[in-house]
């Protein structure tokens, strides 16, 4: 495999989409791009050679298959968007997922438009949004590393990833998956590395990374660890019922009231990529969604089991060894009675993947 290019997006965070007033949580950014900018958007062929402007970008589509039918491009994602509001016309946006890193779930319920026709319309009321302990504190703690960089409403910033392809640089919510940079005092602050730092966030490793990547960020991670009641000291390795008391919508009031001091909403905290499946699993068994082929699992590891991603993980320490050619593991190996028994560090997970199509959906093949 040869070594990876590198695409930027050079752009600005709008401080106002922050939680509470905003939904951005601690770990999902969005970058704005101004009107009239043409040139936010380039890749360089090595992380050496002279970057060059990309359009690949413009009006395409994220999907998590190999075709896009007419009938599925309501389901697919906008990868380039525009803010909402008269004066937003012609400024574009785009959405970060800050790679290497997951921090406690702010919001989540079903999306997929795929999975909530499978409940009842008469049940779907049981589709909220629920969150994890110490989510408000990382969104919050990313609002105040990003305000403290400069005076106004908007920070300069610029995304980075290394990729070959157009398509790896996105994942399946049409989101771009990399590391977010800010300059202070004539150096480059890397935001994702500085959530790992302040406590906030697990290491979330997948099969695009690139080894050095890998091991800044564990370095990261153990720094946050000797932060005091931070996330070392709330996680969980065993996954139990979802607290169904934690509702976004209720949290969300009360801070927009008053806003809560870092750290205040802390409680038990199990691996964000697994509260994510056990609101879903959660959300589908209350709402007695129905399946054409077969009922959804009784058991929340049942449905786990059901999860392609999760056939198979790399170990962390055989991973750096070997990249791709590490020996695949069983991730039930090491999730038992609920219980996972790897710490974050310690996996690489496959990505789910995603195509890029253009807006009738025509794949987008190739190159830059």
């Amino acid at each position: 495999m040869a070594k990876p290019g590198l695409l930027t997006i050079d752009g600005v965070i709008r401080l106002d989409q922050f939680w509470p007033k905003g939904k951005s949580d601690g770990d999902t950014v969005k970058i704005t791009i101004a009107k009239g900018v043409t040139d936010a958007f380039k890749f360089a062929r090595s992380p050496t050679a002279k970057p060059k402007v990309t359009h690949k970008f413009d009006d395409a589509l994220s999907y998590d298959k190999e075709t896009l039918p007419p009938a599925s491009i309501k389901y697919a994602n906008k990868v380039v968007t525009q803010p909402r509001g008269k004066t937003n016309a012609g400024v574009r946006q785009v959405t970060i997922r800050m790679q290497g890193i997951d921090t406690p779930e702010l919001h989540y319920k079903i999306y997929d438009g795929r999975t909530v026709v499978l409940i009842p319309k008469a049940n779907r009321k049981v589709n909220v949004e629920y969150y994890q302990p110490l989510s408000g504190s990382a969104a919050l703690v990313l609002h105040r590393l990003v305000q403290a960089v400069g005076t106004g409403a908007e920070v300069p910033c610029q995304f980075r990833t290394r990729v070959n392809t157009p398509s790896e640089a996105i994942d399946k919510y049409g989101r771009f998956v990399g590391d977010i940079f800010v300059t202070v005092g004539g150096t480059d602050v890397n935001l994702n590395n500085a959530m790992l730092e302040q406590g906030l966030a697990v290491p979330a490793f997948y099969e695009s990374m690139l080894s050095p990547e890998i091991i800044e960020k564990i370095s990261a991670a153990r720094t946050g660890a000797q932060v005091p009641d931070r996330l070392v000291t709330h996680y969980h390795a065993k996954v139990g019922k979802l607290n169904k008391g934690l509702k976004y919508d209720l949290f969300t009031a009360r801070a927009k009231a008053n806003l809560p001091p870092i750290g205040s909403d802390r409680g038990l905290i199990v691996h964000p990529k697994l509260y994510r499946r056990l609101c879903t699993w959660t959300i589908l068994r209350d709402g007695k969604a129905q399946r054409p082929s077969k009922p959804i699992p009784s058991t929340y590891e049942g449905y786990l089991r059901e999860d392609e991603s999760l056939k198979v993980i790399f170990l962390t320490r055989d991973f750096l060894k070997h990249a791709r050619a590490a020996p695949k593991i069983n991730f039930f190996q090491f999730f038992k009675g609920n219980t996972l028994k790897l710490r974050p560090e310690d996996i690489v997970f496959q990505e789910a993947r995603s195509n890029l199509f253009t807006s009738n959906g025509t794949p987008i093949k190739g190159g830059w």
